[in-house]
């Protein structure tokens, strides 16, 4: 069981995939030197490059992802993790797969006290509305459930279609347009929809999102409160992690270099 002054770690956009091994090293390096004394390891969306339901546990890379979260939660550690743009079919069935909770985006947890507000990210994103229109078709109940029920095979030809065409539109894309928009961090803070408000009515003193690959952290004084947002970093030369404890709250590097030379 985690001692009770372990941290409580959040990481995401690890795009894990057979193309990227060293990642994938690293990552499961991480599980065993940090996060096995954890309180809590929240992973918030892209854990995956992707993930298309029922038949992905048998990839055997993500069988060996799998396993070692499973060692992991059988450790004490609980682990949670949520659907990002990449990986939205992930769901519930993952307690089954894993011992891993499935996140809801957005989720509320509280954090050292006090409320804290956890989302992919993508969300955030308003200025993309193309993006934004394909994340309401794709997320949407009945297309989920049509995707689910075609062959493993056809949904993985489709996931690699959507990755291609993700990549290519991005090149026609402003950074700006991809990056969050300040006024749906403001609305997000306060709790307006769809992000669920305080119980007080106050905003929420701290976020967590990732999706931007722009890790950072960003004070912010909203209706007389200070807030911060925190933007995680993505796991592409390096891993990057958000570290809780009694000491504070920070963003760390993990691991030095390129993945393949951990």
């Amino acid at each position: 069981m985690p001692a009770t002054n372990a941290p409580t770690l959040f990481i995401s956009d690890l795009h894990l995939s057979v193309a990227r091994p060293g990642m994938m090293q690293l990552f499961l390096y991480f599980l065993q030197e940090e996060a096995l004394h954890a309180r809590h390891l929240y992973i918030l969306g892209d854990f995956f490059e992707f993930w298309v339901g029922r038949g992905a546990e048998q990839e055997a890379a993500n069988r060996d992802i799998l396993s070692a979260l499973r060692h992991l939660t059988a450790q004490g550690v609980p682990v949670s993790i949520m659907g990002g743009n990449r990986d939205f079919m992930l769901d519930t069935s993952l307690r089954q797969l894993c011992g891993a909770d499935f996140l809801k985006d957005p989720t509320v947890i509280d954090l050292q006290g006090s409320p804290c507000l956890l989302t992919h990210g993508d969300l955030l994103c308003t200025d993309d509305l193309a993006y934004q229109r394909f994340r309401r078709i794709i997320q949407h109940p009945l297309t989920r459930l049509t995707l689910g029920n075609l062959p493993y095979a056809w949904r993985t030809r489709l996931a690699g279609g959507l990755r291609q065409a993700s990549q290519d539109a991005m090149q026609q894309k402003t950074a700006m347009i991809m990056d969050v928009n300040p006024d749906a961090v403001l609305a997000a803070l306060r709790g307006q929809r769809p992000y669920p408000p305080t119980p007080d009515g106050r905003p929420y003193p701290l976020l967590i999102h990732g999706h931007t690959h722009r890790p950072g952290i960003h004070e912010i004084v909203l209706d007389g409160q200070h807030c911060r947002r925190i933007v995680l970093g993505d796991w592409y030369e390096t891993g990057s992690v958000l570290r809780s404890d009694a000491r504070g709250i920070r963003l760390e590097n993990f691991g030095s270099g390129t993945a393949d030379n951990c």
